[in-house]
């Protein structure tokens, strides 16, 4: 098969697949061309803008100014002054594919002297060194001990609606030794994971495998992102399994630290969201930039509101720990070449760090910020 060619016969059977299994490898694309890789993505929601869901470069710039992630930041100094707080962060990069802007580089190291028309870049990523509240030690890492990085939508969770799909190409992955990715929460839970490879549970079958009360109250409650959610919680550490941020911190930023806010833009939305061809619900929460839940534990219960940040993590890691277990996770078993397309809409994701020593690594992402909101 050659994503470069797909006939609509051929895509309307690819899209049925996708929403059903949730998550497809295509092998083998090597020749796949960057705008024909948007292309393929757009045709899953041809009424969507041309935008990366997470907007152009120049939002980035603009709106994650002074917030030390991989999403924050443009080749920006190591210190940033925002409204009278200083931030200290390492440089990270982030940059589109010339000619296919819909399409990002995501990558670490050193990417050559010319990667699709980009010279000499250089990423210096994020790290758990620096995310983590309580990091394995430099040492151990570069012995091969990981985590999972950050479980996550695709999602801006502002302003924008969620992606449907995301598209990641592998380019060229890091070579050394398996690792061994830890959970670290007191269990002794581990398994053995090639470097460079990003990890999936379907939040269908986390929805699936709720009790009856625990799906009547997520099929009738909400949650709402906070407004810049990437910048609130930018001084924020994450716990060991990367699902949410343990309680007690208190560092998310303050409102008069961020930019001014438009309430229109803030999202408020359903927890559990459906898929397009086969109706299944999926528990779909973007737990570390969630900021308050409306909680009703029946279709006629009363409105309970949570907006005590700690509270509101407190009952989403509840929900959200048990599918974070070796039974539940899928390690993708992508090679150079492959593309990984899967229903972001269904998915929770993370990428799984690994050694320097092993070498770059270069991904090509697609997700377009989509036409509508989920339902």
């Amino acid at each position: 098969m050659d994503l470069n060619n797909v006939d609509d016969e051929l895509f309307a059977a690819l899209r049925e697949a996708i929403y059903k299994y949730e998550l497809v490898l295509f092998k083998g694309q090597h020749d796949l061309k960057p705008i024909e890789h948007f292309n393929f993505v757009k045709r899953f929601d041809p009424n969507a803008p041309d935008l990366h869901g997470h907007g152009t470069l120049e939002t980035v710039r603009k709106t994650h100014k002074g917030a030390p992630t991989l999403l924050a930041a443009v080749r920006l100094p190591n210190f940033m002054e925002f409204n009278r707080v200083l931030i200290s962060y390492p440089q990270v990069s982030t940059h589109m594919i010339p000619g296919a802007p819909g399409v990002r580089l995501v990558a670490a190291g050193y990417q050559g002297k010319d990667h699709y028309g980009l010279k000499d870049i250089e990423f210096r990523t994020s790290t758990i060194l620096n995310t983590h509240a309580n990091p394995p030690t430099q040492e151990e890492i570069d012995a091969g001990i990981t985590r999972f990085g950050r479980w996550h939508i695709d999602f801006a969770g502002w302003e924008l609606h969620a992606p449907l799909v995301t598209a990641l190409r592998c380019v060229k992955l890091p070579v050394g030794p398996e690792q061994t990715l830890r959970w670290d929460d007191g269990t002794g839970r581990e398994i053995k994971v090639k470097p460079g490879l990003t990890a999936f549970y379907s939040c269908e079958q986390q929805y699936a495998e709720f009790s009856p009360e625990e799906r009547e109250m997520v099929d009738n409650s909400e949650v709402q992102y906070a407004a810049h959610p990437y910048q609130w919680i930018s001084r924020c550490k994450q716990d060991s399994m990367g699902i949410t941020i343990p309680q007690g911190q208190g560092l998310e930023m303050k409102p008069d630290e961020r930019p001014q806010v438009d309430e229109s833009k803030v999202q408020r939305l359903p927890m559990v969201w459906h898929n397009p061809v086969t109706g299944k619900g999926a528990f779909m929460v973007h737990a570390i930039i969630a900021e308050k839940l409306f909680i009703k534990k029946t279709k006629n219960s009363a409105v309970q509101v949570i907006d005590n940040v700690d509270e509101v993590r407190a009952l989403l890691l509840g929900l959200m720990k048990r599918m974070v277990s070796p039974e539940n996770v899928m390690v993708a078993p992508y090679e150079e070449g492959d593309v990984a397309v899967w229903n972001n809409r269904g998915m929770d994701h993370t990428f799984i760090e690994y050694p320097k020593s092993y070498g770059p690594r270069s991904m090509h992402q697609v997700n377009i910020a989509g036409s509508h909101p989920p339902s």
